[in-house]
């Protein structure tokens, strides 16, 4: 019995450093190589206008295709039980056709762009970051992380192949499709997902419910990753982005680093019921030594490597990381903590949540940036997050003791 909880914890801790790895390669290619290197070659309200562009794609396609990978996961031990292998085709069908739809709308209003080349190669980033967030789950759903490890190898290989489309046309969209495909296609072939049936069952009408709670969840959780930069380009232009994105580069890579430990975990609860009090006891205290370390780590570096990879933004990028980085090590907090949250609380207690912490952000970014500039923003993000992290600990921890 012990032999076997030790060789479990061994493979888990094993998935997590592998998946841990796959996911650090992939950000070091894009945000330490391919990210500086297009901000030298363009100005900083087109890079200002990427950052937010693809802080949009993420918040459709991520928020879709995250939660159906997301619903597939906490549904699986119910299919599995009746046998029934269905319903999540049809529902990957459905997201393409509203991202067909919505995208070309939004990214037109919001970029006031009318180059319908520029709005179509958006729609495609975003159908194509559904894809690969959903038909990924193929892998995390065998527990095959050296799978996982290979394809984002094969997202490093799409960044590089993408800028050097990108040095010879000079459109930073085809830097995310080049990679986003082959992300795409390495899924379907080494997954069987594609050719699961496309009809629905039974359960069909509990998991699109329990689907749709889950989109509103991620959505407003992604709002507030996200809504810094969509809300500044509209308020202060591209340039503030672009500082922004640089005084922030350091924490966001650690903050996305930690996404495949909460990938993994969520995983394994796939296997279970409930999360006991015992397993929040041992998450928090875990998740806050990590934050903690996180948050000095990252003042320490962030000042050199903002220095080396954005020279011309890091003047005015290094007064906001003691505040922006603090924000997102209480962000990461949050993200750790958030598997064990969606086996604890019912669905509507997440989305009450999340918006609790959007509203606060937008109220607080309102109230804040006319005065403050780029501080006031990060301020406003530090208050949110704070927000949300005393909310999650009323709904959930103390319900657990």
């Amino acid at each position: 019995m012990y032999l076997d909880k030790l060789k479990k914890s061994k493979k888990i801790v094993k998935d997590m450093v592998i998946n841990l790895a796959g996911t650090g390669i992939s950000l070091v290619v894009l945000q330490l190589v391919v990210y500086p290197l297009v901000a030298k070659m363009v100005d900083s309200n087109t890079y200002g206008e990427m950052q937010s562009a693809i802080s949009m794609v993420y918040l459709i396609g991520g928020t879709l295709g995250g939660a159906l990978s997301t619903s597939r996961l906490l549904r699986e031990y119910d299919y599995n039980e009746k046998n029934i292998v269905a319903d999540f085709n049809f529902l990957n069908i459905l997201n393409t056709i509203i991202i067909c739809i919505i995208a070309p709308i939004v990214f037109a209003a919001y970029l006031n762009k009318t180059d319908m080349v520029y709005i179509l190669m958006l729609t495609l980033i975003t159908v194509l970051n559904c894809a690969v967030n959903y038909y990924s789950v193929g892998f995390r759903l065998k527990l095959d992380y050296n799978a996982i490890l290979v394809q984002k190898i094969i997202n490093c290989v799409g960044y590089l192949a993408g800028f050097g489309l990108f040095c010879l046309i000079r459109r930073w969209e085809i830097i995310f499709i080049t990679s986003f495909l082959l992300d795409t296609l390495y899924c379907i072939f080494k997954t069987t997902l594609i050719h699961e049936p496309y009809g629905k069952s039974g359960l069909l009408y509990q998991t699109v419910k329990d689907y749709g709670s889950l989109v509103a969840a991620r959505f407003t959780s992604s709002a507030l990753t996200y809504f810094d930069k969509l809300i500044l380009y509209p308020l202060l232009g591209g340039e503030a982005v672009s500082i922004y994105f640089a005084a922030n580069v350091f924490g966001k890579l650690v903050l996305m680093a930690i996404e495949p430990i909460t990938n993994v975990v969520l995983s394994y609860l796939s296997k279970v019921k409930t999360v006991t009090g015992k397993i929040w006891k041992v998450a928090v205290p875990i998740a806050l030594i990590t934050c903690v370390a996180m948050y000095f780590v990252c003042l320490a570096i962030s000042g050199p490597v903002l220095r080396f990879l954005y020279p011309q933004w890091s003047e005015a990028a290094m007064k906001l990381i003691p505040i922006s980085t603090l924000s997102l090590a209480v962000s990461a907090f949050i993200n750790i903590i958030y598997p064990f949250t969606l086996k604890a609380m019912a669905s509507y207690n997440q989305i009450l949540i999340n918006v609790t912490g959007l509203a606060t952000y937008v109220i607080s970014v309102l109230a804040l940036y006319s005065g403050y500039g780029l501080m006031g923003c990060c301020i406003a993000m530090l208050i949110s997050y704070v927000v949300k992290l005393i909310s999650i600990v009323i709904l959930t921890i103390w319900r657990h003791q």
